[in-house]
Parts: C-alpha cells; sequence; structure tokens
C-alpha cells in the first residue's frame, strides 16, 4: 500500500516514498503493532504497548500527547527496555 500525495501545482497525485511522513500517517499503529524508530545507536525495531493520548509522565519525564499528536509506549526487541515516542516518528513493519 502507498499513500498519494498532491502536487499542487498541477493538481494530480503521485506516490508518496514509503519512508515519507505521508505514507507514515497512512500505516494505522496500533497496540501490539512492529514498528521501528531511530535512535542514536541506529534504527531500532519492537513493538507498541499502549498508546497515550493526553499529558503523561514516563520514567520522571512529562509528555505533551494529544488526539492530534499521540505518543505511544514501545518495547525494544533487542532489550526489552520501553520508551515513549510520538507516533510520527515510528515507521510500522
Amino acid at each position: 500500500m502507498r499513500a498519494k500525495v498532491s502536487s499542487s501545482d498541477l493538481g494530480t497525485f503521485r506516490e508518496a516514498p514509503r519512508n515519507s511522513l505521508a505514507y507514515r500517517r497512512e500505516v494505522t499503529i496500533s497496540k501490539g503493532s512492529k514498528v521501528s524508530w531511530n535512535t542514536s545507536q541506529g534504527p531500532t525495531h519492537g513493538q507498541t504497548v499502549e498508546k497515550r493520548t493526553s499529558e503523561f509522565t514516563f520514567e520522571g519525564q512529562t509528555f505533551n500527547a494529544s488526539d492530534d499528536e499521540p505518543y505511544w509506549i514501545v518495547q525494544s526487541d533487542k532489550t526489552g527496555a520501553t520508551a515513549a515516542h510520538k507516533e510520527s516518528s515510528l515507521t510500522a513493519r
């Protein structure tokens, strides 16, 4: 499945690259989804554990989640560590 993005000057549509924000927003992420995200050590893979849509504190840090920009608690496949990430920073696998 490829997302379609508009070309405003021509009024036509073209396919969005798989790694583009337009593509990532079309793919639905739900609890238990396999996802990947970038870290300073490189790409990390894991699964979603819980979706947050209101302000919350996780591991001593406050996050301003909303319906428009939800956060997900994710668990790393490699280490089992959990972290909070914006949905827009996650890529469905």
